[in-house]
């Protein structure tokens, strides 16, 4: 309408019919910018639904992250209490089982070896406790063996001693028979 109508209208200098054709443009114009407006405020309100559909979906995407965090803190916890209270027992026996052990109690009663690394230091205190008893066994027979020796080595020292006073006697009284 603009190139048809109202440009050559004023090119031909008619006011007349410029504005017959102005009016008609700026009729088109108010009903396409109310188009326009239509579009913008229908496309808005379309993206503020949507928006807050996305919100609402993110909020509880929230909250069922924070619930699952939630839960699997309390699982791992559930996992892990008992856990730390095994190996807690686990070393603590074995703390009392070292302990008597450095007291000198070879008696103590080891605890059972778990198949983990208390297990193995239960079982390498119960190879050093038999080991030490194996020693003290020894040093025992060591020492017996000793005394018995002190005591053949006392009667054979007793027995050289009266051999002697026999011989001093026997001199003695040759001399003094000699004499």
């Amino acid at each position: 309408e603009v190139m048809n109508s109202f440009i050559p209208a004023v090119q031909a200098g008619n006011p007349e019919a410029a504005n017959a054709s102005f009016q008609s443009v700026s009729r088109h114009y108010k009903a396409h910018r109310q188009g326009v407006n239509a579009t913008v405020t229908s496309a808005s309100k379309y993206a503020e639904d949507k928006l807050s559909i996305l919100g609402s979906a993110a909020s509880r995407g929230y909250w069922t992250l924070g619930v699952a965090a939630a839960l699997g803190l309390l699982l791992v916890l559930a996992l892990a209490v008992p856990t730390i209270n095994r190996i807690y027992r686990s070393l603590h026996e074995a703390g009392k089982a070292a302990a008597a052990i450095a007291n000198g109690d070879l008696t103590y009663p080891m605890p059972e070896a778990s198949n983990d690394e208390v297990g193995e230091l239960v079982a390498k205190l119960v190879i050093m406790r038999n080991n030490l008893r194996e020693l003290i066994s020894n040093m025992h027979q060591n020492v017996d063996a000793l005394n018995r020796s002190a005591s053949d080595l006392s009667m054979s020292s007793a027995n050289s001693a009266r051999v002697g006073e026999n011989q001093s006697e026997a001199a003695s009284s040759m001399a003094a028979a000699m004499e």
